[in-house]
């Protein structure tokens, strides 16, 4: 980023900080905290609404922000971090936008214990190429970097154990109707929905040696507040829906990406040794496919089955009908029977 850009940057982020969701503030006052002419404030006001966010306006009174926004800040962050944490953590890095956060850390040397996080992307990925849906200061889109020196053996079921620790992140407030869904998913179960809904993503993704010492980047996408938003094909729901109601308020991006931090890194440090058996049973528990009827697509198969288990590797295990069992390393589920 260049200074001139982070000038920029700096000065919307100064504004968004003025401008809140429940009391108008006039431009003058805004031109006079940052020190630019009222046209100034016009110009990186454009600039604002240019990244979705609606700010609204009434001659005479000025400008207010029509939806809160919690952002991130390092040094929020930092202060909420684990002393053991910060110790395998080399750096942490926020930036307003970016094109993803795992394709920052896969152009880095050195990865093991970077951060890496954004307010926005502008080519959020998922699984199997999908785009991630990625607007500005409504999510945690996360990156960490990590060196294992078995290969990519101790990589098997990471994804599945990280869901794990989400889940004891998000337990932290409370949200007891988290769940898990094989591989790489952490979704919402709804008493007037006959299923689940998607609130949060994993994706991993390696470099380096396979065999040997194996670079990887662990990337999550986490709904906190977001829109309605049409091109999202498959249902979801984010944090503040589901604490709707609740007397405990909704806990800022900060607290959360800082509570997922401290899970994830945690769990890296000993994964090596720990390997998937340490977590499995704890996944199984929280498994939204326990015991239940589900078919698998594999390329252009579809095989149907009970889903019984994970072995320690975090490959599927499904009994079919005939009372055979298959074991299965990659694939997506569908919902034949969800009770």
């Amino acid at each position: 980023m260049s200074s001139a850009d982070s000038a920029e940057w700096k000065s919307i982020y100064n504004i968004l900080d003025l401008l809140t969701c429940s009391e108008y503030v006039s431009g003058e006052d805004l031109g006079e905290s940052l020190s630019i002419s009222r046209a100034g404030v016009w110009k990186y006001i454009k600039k604002i609404e240019q990244l979705g966010i609606n700010v609204e306006s009434i001659k005479g009174k000025g400008y207010r922000l029509g939806h809160h926004l919690s952002l991130l800040k390092v040094e929020k962050m930092d202060l909420l971090l684990e002393p053991l944490i910060k110790k395998n953590i080399t750096s942490l890095e926020v930036f307003p936008v970016i094109t993803s956060t795992n394709s920052f850390l896969l152009d880095q040397k050195n990865i093991k214990g970077k951060l890496c996080l954004a307010e926005m992307q502008t080519s959020g990925r998922g699984r199997r190429g999908r785009q991630w849906i990625s607007p500005f200061a409504r999510n945690i889109y996360l990156s960490i970097g990590w060196r294992f020196e078995s290969g990519i053996a101790a990589v098997q079921g990471l994804s599945l154990a990280v869901g794990v620790a989400i889940v004891d992140a998000l337990k932290k407030y409370h949200l007891d109707d988290v769940y898990l869904k094989w591989p790489n998913d952490v979704v919402v179960k709804s008493s007037n929905y006959s299923g689940y809904k998607k609130l949060a993503g994993i994706l991993i993704e390696l470099r380096g040696d396979l065999s040997g010492d194996c670079e990887l980047i662990i990337g999550v996408g986490l709904n906190y507040d977001m829109e309605i938003d049409q091109s999202i094909d498959q249902p979801w729901i984010d944090l503040r829906q589901m604490m709707k109601g609740s007397s405990l308020g909704l806990p800022t991006r900060n607290e959360l990406a800082a509570g997922m931090v401290n899970e994830i890194v945690a769990l890296l440090t000993d994964y090596e040794t720990q390997t998937f058996s340490s977590y499995r049973e704890r996944w199984e528990m929280l498994n939204v496919h326990h015991q239940q009827a589900i078919s698998i697509t594999l390329g252009d198969k579809l095989i149907d089955g009970i889903f019984c288990a994970l072995n320690d590797e975090g490959a599927l295990i499904l009994r079919k009908t005939s009372g055979e069992t298959m074991i299965f390393n990659g694939g997506e589920i569908s919902i034949r029977d969800l009770q």
